[in-house]
């Protein structure tokens, strides 16, 4: 279980309550607002090496801490690590290396994890690249995309969230998030030691009312190549009804074009996964991997459709074909990086599904005995693709082949 933990800067706050040296409440009126990119600066480094040990050493209570111990509590038999999300600030990662020494005290593994942008005194850093950013590192953990069909387990969940510490700007965005993904949202007040569970609220989304407008939503996620202009837009709101409704709040001006907003990427993100049953490949941070990962398994059903609903004759090997073993195969594709992936083909419901995947140039025996392992032990695949089902060839947003039912939604 990961516990995902927002940090602000209550240790500092509650360290110059406790002491009298009036040096400490200038040093800490010296690192405000400085941002990460200070860290080893003249100005910030000796500063910040002082506080730290005053930190360790009188250890000030701390909100975040006790908020941490106390869903450890509710979950006796979890593996638990956690994540501390820090902001773009020196003080929010100052605090955050304390909490996490503290925390390892308690045997537990911590993860500081810095979220470029994430400052408040700047409305377009916080909008365009602090939200984004925070969006990323969540999906890095899978923290967003449970299995579908996903039953609400407060007992024994994927991911956590504790929201006592940190911007209260970053809280209704998480707490989207969590309700989303039916994760618990944990609580602690400053002055009380009484642990507060947001309740998972009954709701749900109905995804396959973007499906008419993901294609312009996957344009409007590109900042380069097929982007869409503030004129194509206003053409396309002119013809769409619903455009308002669903749309435009998922849109962020831009000097030089529209793009999607964090909330707009979430939507999108989530309208793929329901469309190829997605349950994780975003281990990947980098965009063009994760495009070239989906593109792969869509290149592959479109060669199999092209052939009759069957897997072409390895020695044929439109599609790099590496070879089959106990039941999957396995293809290699170089472009733009090299890539080998696992994957199973169903002849009766035609569909792909990819189990595991590598960017590396391993050795053959190596990526054997791990796709064979993967294929084994995994329930379900990473993403599956139905028949004819939006297929891909070459680029990510043209050279289509839709299906019938779709192109009637």
């Amino acid at each position: 279980m990961i516990i995902f933990t927002t940090v602000g800067t209550s240790l500092l706050d509650n360290l110059c309550k406790i002491t009298d040296d009036s040096s400490i409440l200038h040093h800490r009126n010296t690192l405000e607002n400085r941002r990460i990119a200070e860290w080893n600066g003249v100005a910030v480094k000796s500063i910040r090496e002082r506080l730290h040990k005053r930190l360790i050493n009188k250890e000030p209570a701390c909100a975040e801490i006790d908020c941490v111990l106390k869903i450890k509590d509710q979950y006796i038999n979890a593996e638990i690590t956690v994540r501390l999300l820090c902001s773009d600030s020196v003080e929010s990662w100052l605090c955050g290396e304390v909490i996490q020494l503290r925390l390892e005290k308690q045997g537990m593994e911590v993860q500081l994890v810095v979220v470029q942008g994430l400052v408040v005194d700047k409305k377009e850093s916080f909008e365009k690249a602090g939200l984004k950013n925070l969006y990323n590192a969540l999906r890095f953990e899978g923290a967003l995309f449970p299995p579908h069909n996903t039953v609400y387990n407060l007992q024994n969940p994927h991911v956590v969230y504790n929201i006592t510490g940190g911007y209260k700007a970053v809280i209704p965005f998480l707490t989207i998030f969590a309700q989303m993904s039916c994760a618990p949202i944990f609580y602690i007040f400053e002055k009380s030691d009484q642990l507060l569970r947001i309740p998972q609220l009954p709701v749900t989304v109905d995804f396959s009312a973007l499906l008419p407008h993901k294609t312009i939503l996957r344009r409007l996620g590109l900042r380069k190549g097929d982007t869409v202009t503030y004129n194509e837009l206003e053409r396309y709101a002119a013809v769409n009804s619903d455009y308002e409704r669903f749309l435009l709040n998922f849109i962020e001006d831009d000097a030089e074009q529209p793009y999607l907003n964090v909330m707009g990427e979430f939507f999108l993100n989530e309208l793929e996964r329901t469309l190829y049953n997605l349950r994780f490949f975003c281990d990947e941070s980098n965009k063009t991997k994760q495009k070239q990962l989906l593109d792969a398994g869509k290149r592959i059903a479109h060669e199999i459709y092209k052939h009759g609903g069957k897997v072409p004759h390895i020695d044929f090997d439109p599609i790099n074909h590496i070879k089959e073993i106990g039941g999957f195969f396995i293809s290699k594709q170089q472009n733009p990086h090299l890539l080998r992936l696992a994957y199973k083909f169903d002849d009766v419901t035609q569909t792909i599904s990819v189990y595991d995947y590598i960017f590396a140039n391993t050795d053959h025996d190596g990526y054997e005995a791990r796709f064979k392992r993967s294929v084994q032990e995994k329930n379900s695949p990473l993403y599956s693709i139905p028949p004819n089902r939006d297929l891909i060839v070459n680029d990510y947003f043209a050279g289509r082949e839709q299906n019938k039912e779709e192109n009637e939604l």
